[in-house]
């Protein structure tokens, strides 16, 4: 009686055991290629890790085009993260000596002294508006997951030197645009200093110039050093390269009447000194991005260290107008 007990209990085992299997089996099925930890937890009924990463996680905030830490927290609260639906067209690198501007979708835009943001790049001022034009200098180079171009800001306006961020996956704040070469009614003297040299570079221009003796800014006792170095060290401390080309040294007249002069600053080798004559209109023979630019420096006389960043020296030299020729004299 005993042993056919155990024949029924060992049967009906088995028949449980079968069943089990079957229900493994289906159970794989539905769950197709999920991972072992994802099956392992459906099983158990428990979330897997990998599964509250998926739901949970956000992506990191995009930087913005002032990247201003202090805006993104409300930035980000008040706008529900944008989910990407197609890969972000690709940016054109911008060469060197190329105009940039900022776009609409940049209006703001920040200058650092470091490509990135991290503690060892300064912000610059003022941010940038739209359409505000730029020297390329350098770049593109990668950091915090941004492009960046070193870039002289139009000197005539912000007349910043740093490096801007080229955009982000969904936004492009600086794009190429064409330098504006030549204008009929503007002295090739007047033309800015960064279009011209994206147009020109350093090719020889004729003109006519009237200079005024004894106005340059380097006249009357004032030295390169005293320009330069006001802001970064003592001026008996900074020294020059080339102080006629960092800062102009002679006034010409343009045009107008005495009350309403239209004069610029153009730069001369100190060996033409004492040969013009007093707002004489004389034929001339000159450029910018002269060959002496690229020896620029500014820097501590004591400790030889650069005290603005040797690109910065050299790219501010460039823009310089270098006269060569006075009257078909060299």
């Amino acid at each position: 009686m005993l042993r056919g007990i155990d024949q029924r209990v060992l049967q009906a085992a088995s028949v449980v055991l079968l069943l089990l299997v079957v229900a493994l089996v289906v159970a794989s099925g539905l769950l197709g290629s999920a991972s072992p930890a994802t099956v392992a937890s459906a099983m158990s009924g428990m979330p897997s890790q990998a599964s509250v990463q998926g739901e949970s996680a956000t992506p990191a905030p995009r930087p913005t085009p002032s990247d201003d830490p202090a805006s993104e927290p409300a930035r980000q609260a008040a706008t529900p993260v944008p989910q990407r639906t197609a890969p972000p067209a690709p940016v054109d690198v911008i060469p060197p000596d190329s105009i940039a501007a900022v776009t609409s979708a940049g209006d703001g835009l920040r200058v650092r002294s470091e490509p990135g943001v991290g503690e060892g790049s300064r912000k610059l001022e003022p941010l940038l508006p739209r359409d505000t034009r730029m020297f390329v200098v350098d770049g593109p180079v990668a950091a915090d997951g941004l492009d960046w171009y070193q870039v002289l800001v139009n000197p005539r306006d912000q007349n910043l030197f740093g490096w801007v961020a080229a955009g982000n996956d969904a936004e492009q704040w600086i794009e190429r645009v064409d330098p504006e070469c030549y204008d009929t009614d503007t002295h090739v003297v007047l033309i800015p200093a960064i279009e011209y040299v994206a147009c020109f570079g350093g090719e020889p221009i004729h003109t006519t110039l009237a200079f005024i003796e004894g106005l340059g800014p380097l006249s009357e006792g004032n030295t390169a050093e005293g320009f330069l170095c006001g802001e970064l060290a003592e001026p008996d401390r900074c020294q020059a390269t080339n102080d006629w080309l960092q800062v102009p040294n002679y006034q010409v007249y343009l045009g107008g009447d005495e009350s309403s002069w239209i004069t610029a600053e153009v730069a001369m080798p100190w060996e033409w000194d004492g040969i013009l004559r007093d707002l004489v209109p004389v034929p001339v023979t000159g450029g910018r991005d002269a060959p002496e630019a690229r020896e620029c420096r500014v820097v501590d006389r004591e400790t030889g260290r650069d005290l603005i960043p040797r690109a910065e020296a050299i790219t501010r030299c460039r823009m310089a107008f270098v006269v060569r020729e006075v009257d078909g004299q060299r």
